[in-house]
């Protein structure tokens, strides 16, 4: 079973272009910045909130188990140790906002460079990683979940 499957387009187009103007709730703490959506960022952000619900309508994804959506910046020429504490029941959806061909995500020997509005499912069960050898930050809605069954 491969480790990368592109399950859907999504026309990112007006969450991209908003997310210059919100790039200042990247906190400056190294080279990958994590935001967690919150309900207020989902009100207040209307496009993010389409995406999300968008998200939750593909086939088969309401029957699992989310943990709360997040935006990941990978600053540019960095990236992160390799995760080896994920699990193997969890997956993670993956949809570019902004990026760029030197972005790249591994897992096991695999890796993928998911273009922007491509929603991408990764498997977390072998270890994980992510470069950024490009001139500037690539930016990802990342949503990890788990089969409902398999919840304990």
């Amino acid at each position: 079973m491969p480790n990368f499957a592109a399950i859907a387009f999504i026309d990112t187009w007006h969450l991209s272009a908003m997310l210059r103007g919100k790039l200042s709730m990247f906190a400056d703490d190294g080279a990958l910045r994590v935001v967690e959506v919150t309900d207020e960022m989902r009100q207040e952000w209307k496009a993010l909130a389409n995406v999300l619900s968008r998200i939750s309508r593909i086939d088969g994804v309401a029957d699992y188990q989310h943990e709360p959506p997040r935006l990941e910046m990978l600053m540019p020429r960095s990236g992160t140790p390799w995760d080896f504490e994920t699990g193997a029941i969890w997956r993670r959806a993956v949809l570019p906002l902004v990026t760029n061909p030197l972005a790249v995500l591994f897992c096991g020997t695999e890796w993928a460079s998911p273009q922007t509005g491509v929603l991408t499912v990764m498997n977390l069960s072998p270890a994980t990683s992510q470069v950024n050898l490009g001139d500037y930050p690539r930016v990802h809605l990342v949503v990890d979940f788990k089969a409902r069954e398999e919840v304990p």
